[in-house]
């Protein structure tokens, strides 16, 4: 927008008295950014050190080795890089919630889910998998965690 006299005085002076003024779009100066994430405790037990991750980037290392160490090995030999391309595919093909889509809601699928676990004899075969959204992956999960005695 013109702003002042001045800014109308350049304007005719460049185009003619017998120009109308155009009233322009406000400029902003400075750049409005949201503020960062407010930093907060390690995830870490006993660690008191701020960070805007989980954990601060002296734990990130160890807790993603306990993680690691904490799977059933039978689930660290499992899955690998070909289940990775496996999954993907899968997903690509079947991209809702087959679950979900029974009772008749669209879900996007997070997750692809074995019928008959692999430590159990079962395969990676097409008719072994499942495309679920996470909150029926983690149902059926539970169900069978339950059900198995595991913990």
């Amino acid at each position: 927008m013109v702003r002042n006299n001045k800014q109308r005085k350049k304007i005719k002076s460049i185009y003619g008295a017998e120009t109308p003024v155009i009233p322009l779009m406000p400029v902003h100066k400075e750049v409005i950014t949201m503020p960062p994430k407010a930093p907060h405790p390690c995830a870490y037990p006993g660690c008191p050190r701020l960070t805007t991750e989980r954990y601060c980037p002296d734990h990130k290392t160890i807790a993603s080795r306990e993680y690691n160490q904490s799977r059933r090995p039978t689930d660290r030999k499992l899955y690998g890089r070909q289940w990775v391309a496996i999954r993907n595919l899968y997903i690509q093909k079947h991209p809702l919630c087959e679950l979900c889509l029974e009772a008749g809601r669209f879900v996007p699928a997070a997750e692809v889910h074995h019928k008959l676990p692999l430590d159990q004899g079962g395969s990676n075969d097409e008719s072994n998998l499942q495309a679920l959204c996470k909150s029926c992956h983690s149902s059926i999960t539970i169900a069978e965690t339950n059900r198995e005695g595991r913990s």
